[in-house]
């Protein structure tokens, strides 16, 4: 099944979907957003292949990152709010790929989604920095991102924010509900506080999580 990538007044590019999300319209931004916290996860992450083959890809996420610098919150926030008010989602999903720029970002996301009510968002993030003192409205789940190679000094810090959590590894170490795709059936990281087990797949990603794990060993 196919999914179009649509474009807001201004040049932002939405998809309308893919394989894991079903009908789920979601932004991504490229990788240069994903902060200090994505050395663990860079070399896992499905989105750099992705953006490594297919060149489109990685050219709307670029493009998409650089309007979302330079615009205004105001901005921002009125070329999406027009398009979900045109195509009305239930749920849209904050970058695929990509993480909060900085706190004008997540700010915009936290008005569009107040101007939004009749829409479920949800982000996975690895910038809890910006998470501090922050009201979050009930129509936008955060989840954060934890990965089986953390410290467990940032595994602790990430879990003391108290923010449900979405867990990578080979096995389920927090016996958590287990992803099941595609998202626009399932629903579970939009509507509970649980935390979530995504199980590392691909074989690039596989492998490179055997040779970590071996490498760890004989250190």
């Amino acid at each position: 099944m196919g999914f179009r990538t649509v474009r807001t007044n201004n040049g932002l590019a939405i998809s309308l979907g893919n394989s894991g999300l079903g009908k789920v319209p979601s932004f991504s931004t490229n990788r240069s957003t994903c902060g200090k916290l994505s050395k663990y996860c860079s070399k896992y992450c499905y989105m750099n292949f992705a953006s490594s083959v297919f060149k489109a890809v990685k050219s709307t996420q670029s493009k998409n990152t650089e309007l979302i610098t330079k615009w205004s919150q105001a901005k921002t926030v009125g070329e999406i709010d027009n398009f979900l008010k045109k195509y009305n989602p239930s749920l849209f999903r904050i970058h695929v790929n990509g993480d909060f720029l900085n706190r004008k970002e997540l700010d915009s996301w936290i008005q569009i989604a107040q101007l939004n009510p009749a829409t479920k968002f949800l982000a996975f993030t690895k910038q809890i920095h910006l998470f501090n003192l922050i009201l979050i409205p009930d129509n936008l789940k955060i989840r954060f991102s934890v990965f089986f190679n953390m410290p467990e000094t940032v595994r602790e810090t990430i879990l003391d924010k108290g923010f449900p959590i979405a867990y990578t590894d080979m096995n389920n170490v927090f016996n958590s509900k287990v992803c099941s795709k595609p998202c626009e059936t399932c629903q579970f990281c939009y509507n509970s506080q649980e935390n979530v087990f995504l199980p590392l797949h691909g074989k690039r990603a596989i492998r490179s999580f055997h040779k970590e794990k071996r490498e760890n060993k004989h250190e």
